[in-house]
C-alpha cells in the first residue's frame, strides 16, 4: 500500500515557495479561496476539485509574492542597519580612525 505524501499539491518542490507559513494554514487559505470561487460561480455543484486547484494556484502565487516581498524587505533592513552601523562609526572620526589610527 502507498503511503500518502503529506504534500498539498504534486508540483515539483522547486516550483513551491519556500515558506515559513504551515500547510495547514496554506490548505486553509486555499479552502476558503475555493469556496469563495464557489460562491462567486453562483453555488453550482459539480466543479469543487477545479475550484480547488484554481484556489491552490491563487494561493502558492501569492505566498510566493509574500515570500519574495519579505526577501526584498529583509535584505534592504539589514543594509540600512549595516550602513548605519558604518556611518555611526565614521561619525566624528577623522581619516586615522577611519584607517585604524588614533
Amino acid at each position: 500500500m502507498k503511503k500518502k505524501s503529506s504534500k498539498m499539491t504534486d508540483a515539483p518542490e522547486s516550483e513551491l515557495p519556500e515558506t515559513s507559513i504551515p500547510d495547514a494554514a496554506i490548505r486553509e487559505r486555499i479552502a476558503v479561496k475555493a469556496y469563495d470561487l464557489y460562491e462567486r460561480r453562483g453555488s453550482s455543484h459539480g466543479l469543487d476539485i477545479q475550484d480547488w486547484l484554481e484556489a491552490e494556484a491563487l494561493v502558492l502565487a501569492e505566498v510566493k509574492k509574500e515570500t519574495k516581498s519579505r526577501k526584498v524587505s529583509s535584505a534592504a533592513e539589514t543594509e540600512a542597519r549595516v550602513l548605519g552601523a558604518m556611518r555611526r562609526r565614521d561619525e566624528g572620526a577623522g581619516p586615522g580612525a577611519i584607517l585604524g589610527r588614533s
